[in-house]
């Protein structure tokens, strides 16, 4: 047998391996077939979509090469992702150097089947195969997030002939968020491009594909120079001392300057793709963009998305940077950066809702009011917590009380990330469940974390 094709079977078995475990561990996520699509407006989405990505006009023929018994009707997201990964490596190809190129037969690009809005490079070369390989994996959640967090941005910037169609984008921001706090099917395309006109949907369907791909190629090319800059020596030991414990200093050091050695390649290699300065600060703002939108993501969890990476807000600053030492004659292109932090602050700005009752029944009630007097609870950014009364627990032992609390909630915090704190607080050093956890908001009652995080959602949803 061939080399190649012994190499090839030692990659999709590593990467049925990955997709095995991934559905084992994120069941709550499974893109399915688009049902009761009208075929005339999918081929429009689709064929303007294959056509930013310069795959050619004709869905049907595409789609035959990828799987010859596949008619348009049945075209699923997976097969458009296979789409994104023959056009993602031939847009490599055209960012990389004769010696880069010859490389990349050894990085191999997969998707990932879990909502995670992120990607990791796998060094394969673990199991004495022949030759040494890399699997570069985009998590599928990170395409959704993206088609969000741009939608928003479109949605905002829509001008010339669909300036009519211009709307507010925090509800298309908020979706990407949600999706990378909740990584699951259910909050896949919450906001879509739906603007009552088949040839507007396709322009800007089209836009959108365009700027979503560049976030894309950005990440591959990210995998890509980890793989090509040796970097998985530092980064595995990292990921090791992450899972068995705090990064050392001196590691973490290293680990962030080659996730800024891989950013500063990808980017200069994406440049490479365009020769106009405006195309290239283009490129810049779309990833200012993608590296606001984690640094909010961190704000509201209260805490670092990854220890063995940079601050996405420096990230950011890094990028610009070489836009302005590579075009420091460009300043009247900085008020587009202006114009997108105007706009990230507009959607990060916290919206209160209306402060509403839990009550928290417990033994350990004692331990959270103290938490709480103290200032010692934990809680996202945006969500106040006081204690608003207590009542004796009758009936459940003369130690339990009910302790009230009233809750204040910023607008796009998901529900689980403060049940998660309150839970966490009640629990304290008890390995067990505490006994008798009940949450009641109004007439409604929750026996657990689940149930709680369902209820509390929906009042949530009831008060924006």
């Amino acid at each position: 047998m061939p080399e190649n094709e012994t190499c090839e079977a030692d990659v999709e078995r590593v990467v049925r391996g990955y997709k095995i475990l991934a559905r084992a561990h994120y069941d709550r996520w499974a893109v399915q077939r688009k049902r009761g699509v009208d075929p005339f407006q999918e081929n429009i989405r689709v064929s303007k979509s294959l056509d930013v990505l310069g795959l050619g006009d004709d869905v049907d023929d595409f789609m035959r090469k990828l799987h010859l018994d596949t008619n348009l009707d049945d075209v699923t997201f997976l097969q458009f992702l296979e789409a994104y990964i023959v056009s993602m490596r031939n847009d490599m190809s055209s960012c990389l150097t004769d010696d880069q190129i010859q490389f990349l037969e050894k990085v191999h690009l997969r998707f990932l089947p879990t909502g995670l809005a992120n990607a990791q490079c796998v060094n394969a070369d673990v199991a004495g195969h022949r030759q040494p390989f890399f699997i570069a994996f985009i998590n599928e959640g990170l395409y959704f997030a993206l088609n969000q967090l741009f939608t928003a941005l479109i949605f905002e910037e829509l001008q010339g002939d669909l300036s009519a169609y211009q709307r507010d984008g925090n509800a298309a921001f908020e979706a990407a968020i949600t999706l990378f706090l909740e990584p699951f099917s259910e909050n896949i395309e919450a906001v879509p491009l739906d603007l009552g006109d088949d040839s507007a949907i396709g322009e800007v369907q089209a836009h959108l594909s365009s700027v979503t791909t560049i976030v894309l190629l950005f990440v591959s090319l990210h995998e890509f120079a980890h793989a090509w800059l040796g970097h998985h020596h530092v980064c595995d030991a990292a990921h090791l001392a992450m899972v068995t414990g705090k990064v050392p200093e001196q590691l973490a050091s290293k680990v962030w300057d080659c996730e800024f050695e891989a950013d500063d390649f990808a980017f200069r290699a994406l440049m490479s793709r365009t020769r106009t300065v405006e195309s290239q600060w283009a490129h810049g703002f779309v990833l200012y963009l993608f590296f606001a939108y984690l640094g909010e993501v961190e704000r509201r969890i209260g805490k670092p998305l990854s220890p063995d990476h940079p601050p996405p807000k420096q990230r950011a600053a890094a990028v610009i940077k070489i836009l302005r030492t590579t075009f420091p004659d460009a300043i009247h292109l900085e008020s587009d950066i202006l114009r997108l932090d105007a706009l990230i602050k507009k959607w990060t700005a916290p919206i209160m809702t209306k402060t509403f009752q839990i009550s928290l029944l417990s033994d350990n009630s004692k331990l959270l009011e103290d938490a709480i007097a103290s200032g010692d609870l934990e809680t996202p950014e945006g969500c106040d917590i006081a204690v608003d009364g207590k009542n004796r627990g009758m009936g459940f032992g003369s130690a339990s009380e009910i302790l009230i609390l009233a809750v204040g909630i910023a607008g796009g915090i998901p529900a689980g990330v403060i049940a998660n704190a309150i839970y966490d607080k009640i629990k304290g050093s008890n390995p067990e469940k505490p006994i008798g956890f009940t949450v009641t908001i109004g007439e409604e009652v929750a026996k657990d974390l689940d149930s709680f995080e369902v209820i509390l959602k929906r009042k949530i949803e009831e008060t924006t």
